[in-house]
């Protein structure tokens, strides 16, 4: 209830009260004293709706205010200039400078149970998809807001969970492939020359997945929303995609991401 709280989000700021930081350990801290990542995840998304970010220096956090960060360049461990940018883009309009937020909500419409609907952090619909039920194999479609298709996934394995991802000509760009036998969930995202341009890491028991670069640099980040249709068996995500990233390719994936799961 805390996370949700915007009278907890402001004290986040008093740094120097020694209850508050008590409080905020014991939700992001596990037994080790090592930050718990689904805590911090969980965390950086509420801070980000309110304007802050969530920083981690020397033992201690910190909440500070989004654009006031012109005296500490240098802090940001995860900045896109450390990040190994693929070159692979399903289009190249959908790459920002900027770091982008977004929301992917399962619809239930369609016989083919593969339709979403992606907002943008103001709330518009700038995406969706659905898949074709005739298929062999799933056989996805996203559209941009003017009905237009702009990225394609398709179901390539039978014994194993494989997909590619397309253009919208249909090209393959890349090809996803789930490890069956990890200890987490793992896919490996490869271009045409099977060069790794993603890894996908999930954690155990939540739809929390981590995209990172061959480095290891995190790229990209989707973390499962509490809504009004879990209940239902309906999912939503949030997602955090750090700037010069493809926002397409990573909105496809975290569809597949879903798709898989099911």
């Amino acid at each position: 209830k805390n996370l949700t709280n915007k009278r907890f989000l402001r004290k986040l700021q008093i740094m120097n009260d020694p209850i508050v930081e008590r409080v905020i350990k014991s939700v992001l801290f596990d037994q080790n004293g090592d930050i718990d990542d689904d805590g911090i995840m969980a965390l950086e998304n509420v801070l980000q709706t309110e304007g802050y970010e969530l920083q981690y220096e020397n033992g201690r956090l910190y909440a500070k205010e989004i654009g006031n960060n012109n005296n500490n360049n240098n802090d940001n461990s995860n900045s896109s200039q450390d990040l190994v940018i693929p070159s692979v883009v399903v289009d190249k309009n959908w790459v920002s400078p900027r770091r982008e937020h977004y929301i992917v909500d399962e619809q239930l419409k369609g016989q083919s149970k593969d339709s979403f609907s992606i907002y943008d952090s103001n709330n518009n619909i700038i995406l969706s998809s659905k898949g074709s039920v005739m298929s062999v194999g799933k056989n996805i479609w996203l559209y941009d807001n003017k009905d237009k298709k702009v990225c394609k996934l398709v179901e390539d394995g039978i014994i194993s969970v494989r997909y590619k991802i397309c253009d919208k000509d249909k090209n393959k760009l890349a090809m996803a492939h789930k490890k069956m036998l990890s200890y987490k969930p793992c896919i490996k995202v490869k271009d045409n020359k099977d060069n790794l341009i993603y890894l996908i890491e999930g954690n155990l028991g939540k739809y929390n997945y981590k995209f990172k670069d061959s480095n290891g640099g995190i790229m990209a980040q989707c973390r499962e929303r509490i809504s009004h249709g879990s209940s239902l068996g309906i999912n939503s995500y949030d997602i955090t995609i750090e700037p010069n990233v493809d926002s397409l390719m990573i909105l496809a994936l975290v569809i597949m991401i879903d798709i898989i799961n099911e």
